[in-house]
């Protein structure tokens, strides 16, 4: 149950929903910090109910435009955000930003043309205009597994610096999400740092980190996206 702010007295939960997607924020000074953002972006409010129900439009930047990266970028352009994906590879950026998916998974073709064609989905290789034009940004690099076993999180670095470095000439707070396979702990010992260490600014004053699991399976993966509650929760939350 999501209870109003002034109700809640060991969490603050703040609930977006944005048609079947709904956003958990866990309370902890990034999820206070976070309170401003979401309050300016307010649509309706059913206090019956204790339930806060927002209609947003958000700008999001999507670092990684592989299976997880497309799939998400198309289908929150589909539900009317304005989105901005962001790779190295000039090969999918020049893709999705023509309308075509750089991926093969059924109705992403459909999805990408129509976004493109409403000028929702956009496509660079310029990271730091990417973040600076937007409220969140969502990471989606890949995380391969290493002959060791453990998961090459080298990508995850890499854009949380680069973000960070974009968030250094940003005035706004900002809110990043990790949506990369990942084991617990990966946003607090190594997203954090790197972002609190090239922006110059603080965890939970100028920026949030989040973390929100995707559960998408190849062949139905745009209908996993829309008939799944999409979670986010800060480094804090006690459970995931």
């Amino acid at each position: 149950m999501i209870v109003s702010p002034w109700e809640a007295q060991d969490k603050l939960l703040v609930g977006v929903q944005t048609r079947r997607s709904l956003i958990h924020l866990d309370a902890s000074d990034s999820g206070k910090s976070l309170l401003k953002l979401w309050l300016s972006r307010i649509v309706s409010y059913s206090a019956f109910h204790k339930i806060w129900e927002f209609s947003v439009s958000l700008s999001i930047s999507l670092f990684g435009l592989g299976y997880v990266g497309s799939v998400s970028a198309a289908c929150f352009a589909h539900m009317g955000h304005k989105v901005t994906g962001v790779d190295i590879s000039k090969t999918k950026v020049e893709m999705l930003d023509s309308g075509r998916s750089p991926i093969i998974e059924a109705r992403m073709d459909e999805l990408v043309a129509q976004a493109n064609k409403s000028c929702r989905l956009h496509a660079t290789t310029d990271s730091i205009a990417a973040v600076l034009a937007s409220d969140v940004s969502f990471v989606c690099v890949g995380t391969p597994s290493l002959k060791s076993g453990k998961l090459d999180l080298s990508h995850v670095e890499h854009v949380s610096r680069e973000i960070g470095t974009a968030l250094k000439q940003k005035k706004a707070f900002h809110t990043v999400v990790l949506r990369s396979t990942v084991l617990p702990g990966t946003t607090e010992t190594l997203m954090i740092p790197a972002i609190e260490s090239t922006s110059e600014k603080k965890h939970g004053t100028d920026f949030a980190v989040c973390y929100n699991p995707e559960f998408m399976r190849e062949g139905s993966a745009v209908g996993d996206f829309f008939s799944r509650p999409t979670r986010f929760w800060d480094r804090k939350a006690r459970s995931t």
